[in-house]
């Protein structure tokens, strides 16, 4: 590679990193953190408020597995220039959007272009840098997770000094802008299609065909799933209205959850090396942990036990939910060497479709009971959220089931003697 195509490559992973940093604030922004500005500027139901999380992330979830094919066939930056194109168009649009319909479909159109970032980056760094690839992707989770940890208190502290579609918008030109330099500068690049690639399906019928990528996939759906509707739907919500939290401390809680997860994202993959690369103590230690969490917040609700004490349960959440690098590590040792993206992708792809999902029964269980409204604002009470997190309790207690089953890699690959 010359001087100025090693020069391209930088810039574009740069960019490509910037952009992820928009993926994450898109993902925690909306409707999380503007959550009663919305339903006031609308005047509907929260089903429909937390729809447009799931208008984002039912698309988000099934475009992981064609992203997957797209990064191994095309090459990853020439799958972001597809992606992203959509992600700009959908964070120009959604903040000049009035009507609900059109709203639902910006949100897809931005869940469509964030999709294709996150693994087409991770095909780009281990192809141009395999070996100081874990430097690298650590910088870029770490940037990303910059973009969730902004989208919480920063974000709603701006709200309040100006519009929240001003800001989106702003938001949207900087999104147009960086995408434009990106196609700008990968035109001048040299194609990267692998020719030994085929487009085909099999790879993942492969990866679902093992039980054992089931069981992990089950688990890393329900668990991940939960703690990012908190994240990024109900959780600054709850705080506000039935622990009695000002929005900016409610946001505040947000943000710090997003720089645990950041952090023990960082951390776990570090631990889990020092032990010799154990990953059942994650697993199985964070099921136990989410599910006691679970279980503090149902009886806190059902007793009407109202404090701010229940914020640090929500970072205690944070942990369970924050063990990626041990979650990819064991589902690469439980299947071929070959079939390493695929694996991710369909990580991905049960994790985010069960984010959608969850908000989606977040927004019908809290309709269970009428809300009180409060100048404009719908305050939704114990009862409701009762239902949401003993809901939430009983699924954590299902991927428990799955993640007991779980065999002990200690960084062996054990396809072969899976099979």
């Amino acid at each position: 590679m010359d001087n100025n195509s090693r020069k391209r490559h930088i810039f574009l992973l740069i960019v490509g990193t910037l952009l992820y940093f928009a993926v994450n604030f898109q993902r925690t922004a909306v409707p999380g953190a503007i959550f009663d500005e919305l339903q006031s500027d609308l005047n509907c139901q929260a089903g429909a408020i937390t729809a447009m999380g799931s208008s984002f992330m039912y698309i988000y979830a099934f475009c992981q597995l064609l992203t997957g094919l797209m990064a191994d066939r095309f090459g990853g930056f020439r799958t972001i220039l597809f992606g992203g194109f959509f992600f700009m168009v959908g964070s120009l649009g959604f903040p000049f959007a009035h009507a609900l319909w059109m709203m639902y479909l910006l949100r897809a159109f931005t869940g469509l272009g964030a999709s294709c970032v996150y693994l087409s980056m991770i095909k780009e760094f281990s192809r141009l840098y395999p070996k100081k690839f874990t430097v690298f992707f650590g910088t870029f989770m770490f940037i990303g997770y910059m973009g969730g940890m902004t989208a919480g208190s920063p974000f709603v502290a701006a709200v309040h000094a100006f519009n929240w579609r001003t800001l989106l918008a702003g938001l949207g030109l900087c999104v147009a802008a960086l995408y434009l330099s990106f196609a700008g500068t990968l035109v001048s690049c040299p194609k990267e299609v692998s020719e030994r690639t085929p487009f085909s399906v099999m790879p993942l019928l492969k990866v679902y065909a093992n039980p054992l990528n089931r069981r992990l996939a089950c688990f890393s759906a329900v668990n991940w799933g939960i703690y990012y509707t908190i994240l990024t739907v109900i959780g600054k919500k709850f705080l506000q209205d039935y622990c009695n939290m000002g929005i900016n401390a409610a946001a505040l809680v947000i943000t710090i959850m997003g720089i645990v997860s950041a952090s023990f994202n960082f951390i776990s993959g570090i631990v889990s090396h020092a032990i010799g690369n154990r990953r059942r103590p994650f697993m199985y230690g964070g099921a136990c942990l989410a599910a006691i969490c679970y279980l503090l917040i149902c009886t806190a609700l059902a007793c009407n036990f109202r404090s701010p004490v229940l914020a640090a349960v929500f970072l205690l959440v944070t942990l369970p939910g924050s063990v990626s690098p041990v979650q990819v590590a064991l589902m690469h040792e439980m299947n071929a060497p070959e079939n390493g993206g695929v694996t991710v992708a369909v990580l991905n792809f049960t994790s985010y479709l069960m984010v959608a999902f969850f908000s989606n029964v977040c927004g019908f269980l809290l309709e269970r009971f009428s809300p009180t409204v409060v100048d404009g604002v719908k305050i939704y009470g114990r009862n409701s959220y009762l239902l949401f997190f003993a809901f939430a309790l009983a699924v954590i207690l299902f991927g428990l089931i799955n993640v007991r089953r779980l065999p002990e890699t200690n960084g062996e690959n054990i396809y072969a003697k899976s099979r």
